[in-house]
């Protein structure tokens, strides 16, 4: 099997990162949502013609033209199928989530307090900034013409984020239920194959019966 600690993968490139994996190998996204108003894009991330709703073009792969709402429905099904959703506002929750989820690991065998500790230090150190404008203005409004969809998406990364609270699974958790599964799938297959063996004994019983009851009645007639 792969070792979960080192197979760890950063791109910006998702879908020819995609054709990498099969049913056979497969992975997780996770990515990191930040509010539109504070886009800083990478110098490897890909630039568009169009300058509007950056993000929905991307992950929806319509790179020209006008983008509709058939594009805004790909971006959202990317950000709540396909990823472990972290948010910028939220990122010390978001990589602890992401953390458990994946099963890994704090760096030379720190216990899970003093990792949490250097998680915060860490950010204390680099804290994430964010833009604050008056929705009721006309900065805001001239914005949010340009990047409605992108506004959207970003509403739906928060709304994954919560609604993975419930759905995203530690990995000791998934590594329990599997063994629990797995087990009562020994059960079940032992219990068939007593089933099986004992309707065998049974069936060749009745054969014998049935093989003496001919011979007998055979002998009789002479």
């Amino acid at each position: 099997t792969l070792d979960r600690y080192k197979h760890v993968i950063t791109s910006p490139h998702i879908r020819p990162i995609c054709e990498i994996f099969t049913v056979d190998h497969f992975a997780r996204m996770f990515s990191f949502f930040r509010h539109p108003l504070d886009y800083d894009l990478h110098p490897a991330l890909p630039t568009f013609e169009e300058t509007d709703n950056w993000l929905t073009r991307y992950l929806s792969d319509l790179h020209e033209g006008d983008i509709t709402f058939k594009q805004l429905g790909v971006a959202k099904h990317v950000v709540r199928e396909c990823t472990v959703v972290g948010t910028l506002d939220k990122m010390r929750g978001s990589i602890l989530r992401i953390k458990a989820y994946f099963g890994w690991e704090y760096a030379d065998g720190m216990t899970d307090f003093a990792g949490e500790r250097c998680v915060d230090d860490a950010l204390a150190e680099e804290p994430v900034e964010e833009t604050w404008i008056d929705h009721g203005g006309v900065e805001w409004d001239e914005h949010y013409a340009m990047n409605r969809y992108d506004c959207e998406v970003y509403e739906i990364a928060q709304s994954a984020w919560r609604a993975q609270i419930q759905t995203m699974v530690p990995y000791d958790i998934q590594l329990g239920r599997k063994k629990m599964l797995d087990e009562q799938e020994a059960k079940d297959k032992a219990k068939k194959k007593a089933k099986d063996e004992a309707a065998k004994l049974k069936k060749a019983e009745d054969d014998k019966k049935k093989g003496k009851g001919k011979r007998r009645k055979r002998f009789g007639i002479f």
